[in-house]
Order: C-alpha cells, then structure tokens, then sequence
C-alpha cells in the first residue's frame, strides 16, 4: 500500500543514521538534492524492471498530411504507440529508423506506418513522428512513463514500500562514502531495500506471467497502412 513521507523526515532519517544530526554538513539543501538524485536513480530501475505498472497514456488526434504531433511535457520513457483506426482495428505501430525516412516518406515501401520519437534525448519538446503522414483523422494511443517524481518541503513523496528505505540508504551511503568510511553495510542494506521495493511495484498483479511479446501476432503492426 503506498503511502506519504515528508521530506523533514527523510532528512532526519538520513542525518540520523549518518551521525550528522548536529553537523553543519552536510546541509539540508544538500540531503535534499541527495535524495532526489537517489529517487531518479530508483526510478529508472524501477521502469526498467516494473515500468508496466508505473505508465500512463495519451491519444493523440492525427490530422492529414501531418507527421509531428507534441507528446505530455511530463513524458520521460515511451512503453509503446497504438495506432486506434477505429472501434474494431488497433494495431501496434513500430519505430523506424533515420535510414528508413527516405521510403516511408516517399511510400515506396507503400503506406506502411511507423514512429519515432524526436526532441526527447537533447531535453527538448518530446514529439512523435509518423511516417508517411497519416492521411486522415485516426487516434494514436501513446503509453509512456512520466517524469520522476521530486521531493521537497512542500512535495510529499507518495511511495511503496522500500522506496523511502532506498533513498534514504543511498544518501546516507553518500554522505559517510565522502568521509571515506566503509559504506559496504549501508550498500547492502540499499540492495535489500531495492528488493522490497521492486517486489512491491511488479507484483501488483499476478493474474498473468511476462509474456514474450515477439511473436507472430505482434507483427501485424509491421504491415498496418493509413
């Protein structure tokens, strides 16, 4: 069950187990960035192993003739596209590569359609590009996974079980690693947290195992046309 921590107390949690409590350093304004580093870091891994349960979705409206549309300014890592033609037909639409623009522009490999992202690596607006330009107004359903969440004095951090134990090793293992100290305990005391925490978010549902998603009936989005 997830639950909210304030970032006073995460501070005190890490000046305690730090013996920092009194200390002038490290800051607050530095456990806080310390903290957040260590949220970014545990995110990632947590859409890496569990990014199912973490995504959210968008529809994008097409308009013809036009192949870049703007995706959610939180976007962060896409999980896939679905091409929504109508009530019966959804497809899956593939990426496609800077080599492959000069065919699927001109349609020589027909109207086949697939995506790619743009803007996304560099920081700039993420955007989505599809080749060819759809022809009319179909809904492009796109799944992704937000931005990572930001702690601060006014920003609880909603979390499952494990997370605050993470982030709170981490920075803790920062702080006593900069004085030079073994922080092999607190490494491992963070492993295990990391476990409590993946175990918490993957196994939210156990109706159906991982599936291998490269079979036969997922190719049907390399041959979909507008």
């Amino acid at each position: 069950m997830a639950f909210s921590v304030t970032l006073s107390t995460l501070t005190s949690r890490v000046r305690t187990l730090s013996d920092t409590v009194y200390a002038p350093t490290p800051t607050d304004a530095t456990i806080e960035g310390m903290l957040n580093k260590a949220l970014r870091d545990l995110y990632a891994k947590l859409c890496e192993g569990a990014g199912e349960f973490l995504s959210e979705n968008v529809s994008l409206i097409t308009s013809a003739g036009v192949s870049v549309y703007t995706l959610p300014s939180d976007f962060w890592q896409l999980r896939g596209v679905t091409w929504e033609r109508d009530v019966q037909f959804h497809a899956p639409l593939y990426r496609f590569e800077s080599r492959d623009r000069a065919k699927l522009a001109g349609r020589q490999w027909g109207s086949w359609a697939k995506y790619r992202l743009a803007d996304v690596a560099l920081g700039g607006a993420p955007s989505i590009e599809l080749l060819p330009a759809p022809d009319s107004a179909y809904t492009i359903r796109v799944d992704y996974i937000p931005d990572p969440p930001t702690i601060s004095s006014t920003i609880p951090l909603t979390c499952a079980p494990g997370m605050d134990d993470y982030i709170v090793l981490d920075a803790v293992g920062a702080i006593l690693a900069a004085e030079e100290t073994d922080v092999s305990v607190w490494e491992a005391k963070r492993a295990e947290a990391l476990r409590t925490c993946m175990l918490s978010v993957s196994l939210r549902d156990e109706n159906r195992n991982a599936t291998i998603s490269d079979g036969d009936a997922d190719e049907i989005g390399s041959w979909v046309t507008w």
